[in-house]
């Protein structure tokens, strides 16, 4: 057995992409040297697609040198042109055994249309090979999709520069608490004026979205409050809808107290 241990290539949170992992320059040598000094799975194969992608970007270098994995942005499964193996074998039938070749016309036909794909269609291009199996499922946020199609996302992404840096986990819970002060502020004040305290509540929700959308597409940063200042909302407004429903039930108590004596 060449190794004991193998690199898995994703983040333990799928909508995380990878870029290098930190490995034991004396132990490892031979998976350095097969990894191109520890770079993961995605980004080898956007650097032999594009050698100058990280002297040309220079966000994903420091990504890369600082060891953080940027959240991306993702295609469904359906923006990906697929190919069965039989079929691109079956593309050059000249090239494989007679046996074999008997057999393409009842090859499984993966494309759709009547612009079926050849070999010169897939020269120059990157393609994942994989296998659709129970056992390399992953939840992300496209659904379950195979190990493969997370790394043609996370191909897809550096090359089309989709990649987003994560923040400081401080500043999320610092603007999720900021986004839920407002949010108290808004009800305190307007306490007797419903109307204005639902108009001005979806104000802040669309100002916090504007706000998340500038940083992302702008300065290239995710930001996620919602984990934080959402929670607390849903958990005030499940307060105050409780509070509301004891208000109501008191008269109504009282009611049937009169009435029972």
């Amino acid at each position: 057995m060449l190794y004991q241990l193998a690199i898995i290539n994703l983040d333990a949170d799928t909508r995380r992409l990878p870029l290098r992992w930190e490995l034991n320059k004396k132990d490892d040598a031979e998976i350095l040297d097969l990894t191109n000094d520890g770079l993961s799975l995605a980004l080898q194969t956007a650097v032999q697609y594009d050698p100058l992608i990280l002297t040309k970007n220079q966000r994903l270098r420091e990504m890369k040198d600082l060891g953080q994995s940027p959240y991306i942005n993702f295609l469904e499964q359906d923006q990906f042109n697929h190919i069965y193996a039989s079929e691109v074998l079956c593309m050059a039938q000249e090239k494989i055994t007679p046996a074999a070749a008997a057999k393409c016309g009842d090859v499984k036909q993966r494309q759709a249309g009547p612009q079926k794909l050849t070999l010169l269609d897939l020269n120059h291009q990157i393609v994942v090979i994989g296998e659709a199996a129970r056992e390399d499922n992953h939840n992300s946020i496209i659904g379950e999709v195979p190990g493969f199609y997370l790394q043609a996302n996370y191909i897809e992404a550096l090359l089309d520069d989709r990649v987003f840096r994560p923040v400081h986990p401080l500043v999320n819970y610092a603007l999720g608490f900021l986004i839920f002060a407002i949010f108290e502020y808004i009800l305190i004040k307007n306490l007797k004026k419903p109307f204005w305290a639902i108009v001005k509540v979806l104000a802040l929700l669309v100002a916090t979205t504007v706000v998340l959308y500038l940083a992302v597409v702008h300065s290239g940063y995710y930001l996620n409050p919602a984990t934080v200042g959402l929670l607390a909302i849903f958990i005030n407004l499940g307060h105050l809808a409780i509070a509301r429903s004891e208000e109501h039930e008191e008269p109504q108590k009282e009611l049937h107290h009169q009435q029972g004596c």
